[in-house]
């Protein structure tokens, strides 16, 4: 172009309506396989997702006496709290399979059972696999005892590392030598090596107040802690002159009460052969319904208990009494 005036063209600020050759094979092939990948895989998930249905079950204690029955050295109230179903709904073939205890067995109500609430369907009943998602536990402390009693409560879990051990040895999952108590009838823990009390005398039993309780970090998980007094020492008689104290109706000097909440248990399968054989003539496989599994079952390192360590013995037709109403949450794959 010669020297001289120069004419300039307009830029165009417009979009091109065609594309070189090579940015449409980079730019657009690419997108368009992205868009493609996340469509099938939203259709992927979709397919394969997984239906849930949730199950509540349900056990009490009655409000019945926590202190020793017979004797006069008070040994601490252990209840197992099992995150295994237990069978709830009652079609497993294992014996007593439904049933657990605590260590006081009183003849009123020798052993718990779970129940379900709030319905459920038949192929939630019938999964293979639940998965335990936690629950809670709603107590509550009544005394008619005129003195001071004093209760250490503790929700305790074995340290995983010698969890097998503590439950075999503490015979967590044993039951009583009455006949009369189910599974985790028979357990006990020892002073001064699961547990230390303050204790009139020097030792635990029911001579003075006990207070102070402690458990033994090295072995066990202490996942609730709670120091209760009960009683009034300005009376003789709890019918006639004695009162709570103050307004509070759920929380004075007569009545305890408190809300523990219950870690999740995971996932649990039922395996137990004598559960799956059915009654045909050879026996063959048939179903597995994670519900019908028990509290043996289940595995010791997540397993629960409820300890109260107290100075009542019921001898003297005085008594601290508790009651509790657990609900346990399961997710069922249907």
């Amino acid at each position: 172009m010669p020297y001289g005036r120069r004419s300039y063209r307009k830029k165009s600020f417009r979009k091109r309506r065609t594309l070189a050759p090579k940015s449409i094979k980079r730019r657009t092939s690419a997108r368009s396989q992205s868009k493609q990948i996340l469509s099938l895989s939203r259709r992927v998930r979709s397919i394969a997702k997984t239906s849930y249905e949730f199950i509540t079950t349900s056990y009490q204690r009655d409000t019945l006496p926590i202190g020793n029955l017979t004797g006069s050295t008070v040994t601490p109230y252990i209840c197992p709290l099992p995150f295994a179903p237990c069978d709830p709904f009652g079609t497993s073939p294992v014996p007593l399979a439904q049933r657990f205890s605590d260590n006081r067995v009183v003849a009123s109500q020798q052993f718990m059972t779970k129940k379900p609430i709030f319905g459920s369907s038949v192929a939630a009943r019938n999964c293979g696999t639940v998965h335990h998602m936690g629950g809670t536990l709603k107590y509550q402390f009544v005394t008619d005892e005129p003195s001071l009693t004093k209760i250490s409560v503790f929700l305790i879990r074995p340290k995983k590392l010698t969890a097998d051990e503590l439950t075999a040895d503490r015979t967590l999952k044993n039951r009583d030598g009455s006949g009369s108590g189910a599974d985790g009838s028979g357990a006990v823990i020892y002073p001064d090596i699961d547990f230390h009390v303050h204790s009139e005398g020097g030792f635990v039993g029911n001579a003075g107040t006990n207070f102070g309780g402690m458990i033994n970090t090295k072995f066990w998980d202490v996942l609730y802690r709670r120091e209760i007094a009960l009683g009034s020492p300005d009376g003789n008689n709890i019918a006639g002159n004695v009162t709570g104290s103050n307004t509070n109706p759920a929380n004075n000097a007569l009545i305890a009460s408190g809300t523990i909440k219950l870690p999740a248990g995971g996932k649990m399968m039922n395996v137990g052969a004598l559960t799956q054989l059915t009654s045909l003539d050879p026996p063959v496989p048939g179903p597995t319904p994670a519900f019908e599994t028990q509290f043996i079952d289940q595995d010791n390192a997540k397993s629960c208990y409820l300890v109260c360590l107290l100075n009542d013995a019921v001898v003297d037709l005085e008594t601290v009494k508790m009651g509790f109403v657990v609900l346990d949450r399961y997710k069922c794959p249907v």
